[in-house]
Order: C-alpha cells, then sequence, then structure tokens
C-alpha cells in the first residue's frame, strides 16, 4: 500500500473506490446479524465484531455528513443496530417477508 501511495498517488483514491466502498460496514453488519440470527455466532462474539462496524459507519458518518446531521445519523444508525439486535436475538418478532429476503441475501440458496 505504501508503495502505491508513494508511486501512483491517484491509484489510492481508485483503490479506495473499489475495494473499500462506504456501504462495506453495512454489508458486513448485516451478514453479522444473519449469522447471530442463525445460530453461527454467540452474542459475544457477535457484539465484539459489531462494535467496530458501529465505529467504521459513525466515523463515515462524521466524515461525510454536515455537523448538524451527525446526531440524526447516529441515532438512524443506533436504532437500526438495537432493531436488527432484537430481532436476531429472538425478542421481536420480524416481519416473515423481510426475513426471507435476509436470508436470501446472505445465504447460498
Amino acid at each position: 500500500m505504501a508503495m502505491i501511495h508513494r508511486y501512483a498517488s491517484g491509484a489510492l483514491d481508485l483503490y479506495s473506490a473499489i475495494f473499500v466502498p462506504d456501504a462495506l460496514p453495512w454489508f458486513a453488519v448485516g451478514a453479522i446479524f444473519f449469522d447471530l440470527h442463525k445460530g453461527r455466532l454467540n452474542r459475544t462474539a457477535a457484539l465484539m465484531f459489531l462494535a467496530p462496524m458501529f465505529m467504521l459507519i459513525i466515523k463515515g458518518a462524521v466524515a461525510l455528513s454536515d455537523k448538524h446531521y451527525l446526531p440524526y445519523d447516529c441515532a438512524v444508525s443506533f436504532t437500526f443496530f438495537s432493531i436488527f439486535w432484537l430481532v436476531s436475538t429472538g425478542h421481536f418478532s420480524a416481519n416473515r417477508f423481510l426475513v426471507w429476503i435476509g436470508e436470501r441475501s446472505y445465504s447460498k440458496c
């Protein structure tokens, strides 16, 4: 990576645009919640994976958002995490159709 930065600094932006999109933490969060819902991850492991993803999402919100919208972005992200945590751990019943769509998104069906 340092070699790319030194010899072709414009390529670093291309690398970031192709391999590290802004939506990557959201995709990872979806996969973590799916594995938690299916019982392939326990709650402790899920929290260990979710905490850094939440921080990456907030970091992206800080970098991309207007300061006036930052509390809104944080609240929406926290609400999303909370609802999906409750659904994935079985404390809240979700719409079966939405669960079916989620399963198709992250499984090998």
